[in-house]
């Protein structure tokens, strides 16, 4: 205590040159109005960017948050798209509010893992059978499609990746309709390969290729990519057409896993009785 005011006697004078300033400046301020006006608006002024760099702070803390609900809100939009949905003919058609039904649904998940460099890759998705996710169900972002679940635990799921040999999925080109399988060929993680399209068909390169209907995995007309190149096959008189992926595969944080609502009732009609 002794030392505290020791200091303050070898600096009287300083700290009563800063009091008497400060009283000059308040007197300054508060009886001129136009350099009372300018302090203020330098004060706002200086306020405003702080409040605004906390702002910012907590907006950067809380981008989890955001971008969790913002996947949540995207994931109930994609489930009210027309091609989430199907429309029941054997309803009356004066009945309008009845005869679209929900067809998928979305589960928007993180991606914890993934991989783009192997011949067989997968991601591994940060929630499993706790959100509703089960084996083989497509998983898109919304840039287009990028593989189908695997294996689920309670809190993970592994996806095929598209980028695996044992990836197929049946697709079209948008412009013509023409249906055929893509794959992908083991070599660039930008490039699938579509084929069993005939050379009869006209392609040109930037045709955009889709999911076609012959997918219960994802929703008609998810995007897989655009035409790069084409090459004709003579001997089986069907292109091989290269395409560059919509998803930029090596970079994917969010993902929505797609649940078709119809697929079992599906498989079980198409499932054919074992006759005794």
């Amino acid at each position: 205590m002794g030392n505290i005011f020791a200091f303050l006697l070898r600096h009287h004078k300083f700290f009563v040159f800063i009091i008497l300033e400060g009283i000059g400046f308040s007197l300054v301020v508060n009886y001129n109005k136009d350099q009372g006006s300018a302090f203020y608006r330098s004060t706002n002024e200086i306020s405003g960017l702080a409040y605004k760099g906390i702002g910012n702070l907590k907006y950067y803390f809380h981008l989890q948050e955001v971008n969790d609900s913002l996947m949540a809100e995207n994931a109930r939009l994609r489930a009210k798209m027309l091609n989430a949905l199907y429309f029941d003919t054997a309803k009356p058609k004066t009945i309008t509010d009845t005869i679209v039904k929900q067809r998928y649904t979305f589960i928007p998940c993180n991606v914890v893992n993934n991989s783009v460099t192997n011949m067989n890759n997968y991601l591994t998705l940060g929630a499993g059978e706790n959100m509703g996710i089960g084996n083989h169900l497509g998983v898109v972002t919304t840039s287009g499609i990028v593989g189908i679940t695997r294996n689920v635990s309670k809190h993970f799921a592994s996806v095929l990746s598209i980028l695996h040999k044992d990836f197929t999925v049946s697709a079209q080109i948008l412009e013509n309709k023409q249906i055929g399988t893509v794959t992908w060929n083991g070599f660039d993680p930008d490039i699938v390969v579509m084929k069993d399209v005939p050379l009869n068909v006209k392609i040109t390169k930037g045709m955009h290729v889709v999911t076609s209907p012959y997918s219960d995995l994802f929703p008609t007309g998810s995007s897989v990519g655009i035409v790069t190149k084409y090459e004709a096959n003579h001997n089986d008189a069907n292109y091989t057409i290269y395409i560059k992926l919509s998803t930029d595969m090596r970079n994917i944080n969010k993902v929505y896993v797609v649940s078709n609502l119809m697929r079992e009732e599906k498989i079980k009609t198409e499932t054919i009785p074992v006759s005794k």
